[in-house]
């Protein structure tokens, strides 16, 4: 009964001690999206909160924000980290990012089916044209060129915003830097035989969990923590697996 008590309590002060870690996000179908409840639901969630978490010894929360939002949460401390940010030199001044992205992101645009244009080779292609995105939200290489004018929206359910606008002629161009993501808004809107979704010609870039810099988690070694469980968990194929349960929108 003593042992039995002596462990009891060794277990209590183990949950009392236990780091928890919020970590802000904005909703980026089909990674991450909202049930019927409102709750962070997708394969990233999942990911991060039963396999992740667990393997860094932390209890995992994630909070939904505005991109700008969960930004600044993380420069200044309030948040921990992002579930999902994509690099850029700037930010990784301000954020800590892992070694490990657990997917790569096609760069695509989307233009309505009526539209010229039917292939993007050059800046040429879609210069002048107004194309919508989301402010503060990553850009790729390619549309970081001269000529490129974006109008940009922000708040919540920016996607879908974004592709409701080019469905009404407000804007040339829809640009998301996940193919996956302009597919499965699209799908959701019933408008994917509507428009025309092209591939950039540039590499796939990296969208990570990264965490943040903040005197406050000096010492808590966040990044390297997430490399460590995530490589002992095989995070990159694991991440694969999840996602293939989930993501059932058509590719084609």
């Amino acid at each position: 009964m003593a042992r039995f008590l002596i462990l009891f309590c060794m277990l209590q002060v183990s949950s009392i001690k236990a780091e928890s870690l919020t970590l802000g996000y904005f909703v980026l179908g089909p990674h991450i999206y909202h049930d019927v409840n409102g709750n962070a639901a997708g394969p990233l969630p999942e990911f991060l909160m039963k396999h992740i978490g667990p393997a860094m010894g932390v209890e995992l929360s994630l909070v939904n924000m505005p991109l700008a939002r969960v930004l600044k949460g993380v420069k200044t401390g309030r948040l921990a980290g992002a579930a999902l940010l994509g690099f850029t030199e700037a930010r990784n001044l301000t954020f800590a990012y892992p070694r490990n992205s657990f997917v790569s992101m096609q760069p695509v645009i989307a233009v309505l089916k009526n539209h010229t244009l039917t292939k993007v080779e050059s800046v040429d292609d879609i210069a002048n044209l107004s194309i919508g995105y989301v402010k503060d939200a990553i850009t790729s290489p390619f549309m970081q060129s001269n000529g490129i004018v974006f109008t940009d929206i922000f708040g919540s359910n920016t996607w879908e915003r974004n592709i409701q606008r080019l469905m009404k002629g407000h804007i040339d161009v829809a640009y998301s830097p996940i193919d996956t993501n302009m597919r499965y808004v699209a799908a959701k809107l019933n408008v994917l035989d509507k428009i025309r979704i092209m591939s950039l010609p540039e590499e796939p870039m990296k969208l990570y969990s990264v965490f943040s810099k903040h005197k406050k988690f000096i010492n808590s070694n966040f990044a390297k923590r997430y490399d460590e469980a995530f490589e002992h968990i095989q995070g990159e194929k694991l991440y694969k697996e999840i996602f293939s349960r989930y993501y059932i929108t058509s590719h084609h």
